[in-house]
């Protein structure tokens, strides 16, 4: 079972209708945003995963968005199957394959992404931590909450930086 949409609605909530709150979620901040023959190939390799995704013979449900071109993001359906470290080692194995196929970097934790006039930003958490306090960057200016793991916490992903976790380390 699975399903893959490279962002075709605004609402990223829509891509997990249905999904149990308590199913895992994997967001991955790319360093710059895809090419539309790059997403072509995401989806498809994402596509071609799901479809033989596995968690101890049992079929994971899962699907994958891809925001503004540059934020992936990950989700199995728990309701139906629980992945299992197996089953997650093999996602995050594609998706240095995807890294090494495509010249980008994806699982850099300490990459933190802004939205501003639309666009995704991204910064090493210790440059934007710079900026925000020498005010280059506005405590109003969107982020992008990487570390939610969690469908149920989709309602934070997008916030004002002066809400968001990094308020608390700065």
């Amino acid at each position: 079972m699975h399903s893959s949409t490279l962002f075709k609605t605004e609402t990223i909530n829509d891509c997990f209708t249905g999904f149990s709150t308590d199913s895992p979620l994997w967001i991955f901040i790319a360093d710059r945003e895809f090419s539309k023959e790059e997403q072509d190939s995401i989806d498809f390799t994402l596509k071609t995963f799901f479809a033989s995704w596995q968690a101890h013979g049992a079929a994971l449900k899962a699907t994958s968005t891809l925001f503004k071109q540059q934020v992936l993001l990950v989700g199995i359906d728990n309701s139906i199957a629980q992945a299992t470290g197996c089953s997650k080692d093999k996602l995050f194995g594609l998706i240095k394959e995807l890294e090494e196929q495509l010249g980008v970097n994806l699982t850099n934790r300490l990459r933190v992404a802004t939205l501003s006039d639309q666009k995704i930003h991204t910064y090493m958490f210790s440059d934007l931590k710079e900026k925000i306090l020498n005010a280059s960057i506005a405590d109003h200016t969107l982020i992008l909450d990487g570390s939610i793991a969690k469908v149920g916490q989709l309602n934070r992903f997008i916030m004002p930086i002066h809400s968001s976790w990094i308020s608390n380390v700065l």
